[in-house]
């Protein structure tokens, strides 16, 4: 459930994350999977000093447990002492339990003086907050250290007190404790007080077993056997060597279990190793392939960009090859109507000047009869010729003047395409052999088929079109 959690860690708020980073760390610690316990707690640690929460000290605690666990007992009385001032300052609860801590190490090094001074200063702090589970312990650990440094009757005194706190609030855990230092305390005595120890023990071993603690269950067990073996009391000894063997036995399974746990637990967390480094190989392979991709499809943009360049300007170039043609078809065909302007403007001439010699001379019949062969004989523009010229010219104008306009004539289209042209009616009439008279009247025609207004230009519509 922690992992199906963890997969959001990244979209979490820093309060639901810090929580998140707690419960990841207390289970690894469980687990006595202390470097990853120790990873969890330090990022929560970051996230509360950034956040300025006061939990910090909560968390400073736990990571001077997992290094205590290890072995590192430096850093776990630094990160111990850290976290008392922040429990001082913001008069957190429990904090005998950092007491307890740090006395465990000076009594690791055999330090019982600072031991006392450690549980004597944890006293007031535990009265002042009103922590009676603080001031039992703080009691019972002055008496186990004043019982190691074989002060008895103060040892008894640190119990005594511990025990009336214990009975009033009803912490049948620390009872059970009690009781078994008391019974130690009696049956150490330099002359042993058998009965009192035994009775204690007795106490402890009852209360234990009803309320399952089982630690202590063994320790007041071990301590009867070896009374009763002392005294020649081997059955009562037998009854509890036998209830030990059995505890012995659960304890084992216990611990049994909790290693093939621990065993399967590392085993699903390095197959998820695997399974991630197999999946990150995997998105290097896809990153790879993708920037491949990515290149590949760069080169081809680039490549079918170029051809669409070269293809603008081959276009362009047959664009600027097709206006050379439109402008040569263009001259050819004003050049023909110019040739024929200018050939018909000379036999004007030379019929007005027969005419005039006609009628001066006396030679009538032969100057009629070559005036009868220019009039036959002058040169017409070939109409077939031209439309044929200026339909390969301009091949969209018949067509959109058709589209627009499907009523026009034959006649119609060919004065459209000489007004195309820019020609005037003269050299219309010129080129066509009609008369003006009869241009003017066409063109008004057309004119009105074309439904256009009195002060907008023919010329200037068909150019347009």
């Amino acid at each position: 459930m922690l992992n199906e959690a963890l997969v959001y860690e990244k979209k979490l708020p820093d309060s639901l994350l810090i929580k998140l980073y707690d419960t990841a760390g207390e289970l690894y610690l469980f687990r006595e999977i202390y470097d990853q316990a120790l990873n969890y707690y330090h990022s929560e640690l970051l996230l509360q000093k950034k956040i300025k929460s006061t939990d910090q000290y909560i968390t400073l605690k736990n990571i001077g447990n997992v290094y205590y666990n290890v072995g590192k007992d430096s850093m776990a009385k630094k990160y111990w002492t850290e976290a008392i001032a922040g429990y001082k300052k913001y008069g957190f609860p429990k904090i005998y339990i950092l007491y307890n801590n740090l006395a465990i190490l000076e009594e690791k090094a055999e330090n019982y003086d600072a031991v006392k001074k450690i549980y004597g200063d944890a006293l007031p702090s535990s009265t002042k907050m009103n922590d009676h589970k603080g001031k039992i312990m703080a009691y019972q650990n002055l008496g186990i250290v004043s019982f190691k440094q074989k002060e008895f009757k103060e040892a008894l005194n640190f119990f005594f007190h511990a025990k009336k706190i214990a009975a009033q609030f009803n912490e049948y855990d620390d009872l059970a404790g009690l009781f078994y230092n008391l019974g130690c305390v009696h049956y150490n005595f330099p002359v042993k007080n058998k009965d009192s120890a035994e009775y204690y023990m007795k106490q402890s071993f009852l209360l234990s077993k009803k309320y399952h603690y089982l630690a202590i269950q063994k320790s007041s067990s071990e301590a009867l056997i070896q009374q009763y073996e002392d005294e020649r009391k081997y059955e009562r000894a037998n009854f509890y060597l036998h209830h030990l063997a059995k505890l012995n036995e659960e304890e084992l399974n216990r611990a049994t279990d909790k290693q093939i746990s621990r065993v399967e637990f590392k085993y699903k967390q390095m197959l998820k190793q695997e399974v991630l480094i197999s999946d990150q190989k995997t998105k290097k392979w896809i990153y790879f392939i993708s920037f491949f991709i990515l290149i590949a499809g760069c080169i081809i943009l680039f490549l079918i960009y170029k051809l669409q360049k070269i293809k603008l300007i081959k276009t362009g170039l047959e664009n600027e090859l097709l206006l050379k043609k439109l402008d040569e078809r263009n001259r050819e065909i004003t050049k023909k109507s110019i040739e024929v302007l200018h050939t018909n403007e000379i036999l004007d001439v030379t019929k007005r000047k027969l005419t005039d010699l006609k009628e001066m001379s006396g030679s009538k019949p032969q100057i009629t009869s070559i005036l009868n062969e220019i009039k036959t004989s002058q040169k017409v523009l070939n109409l077939e010729e031209f439309e044929k010229i200026f339909t390969d010219t301009h091949k969209d104008f018949y067509k959109k003047l058709i589209e627009l306009y499907p009523h026009l004539s034959r006649t119609d289209l060919k004065l459209s395409a000489f007004l195309r042209l820019n020609l005037s009616t003269k050299d219309i009439s010129a080129i066509t052999g009609q008369s003006q008279n009869s241009i003017n009247i066409a063109r008004h025609r057309l004119r009105k088929k074309l439904k256009l207004k009195e002060d907008e230009n023919i010329i200037n519509y068909l150019i347009r079109m």
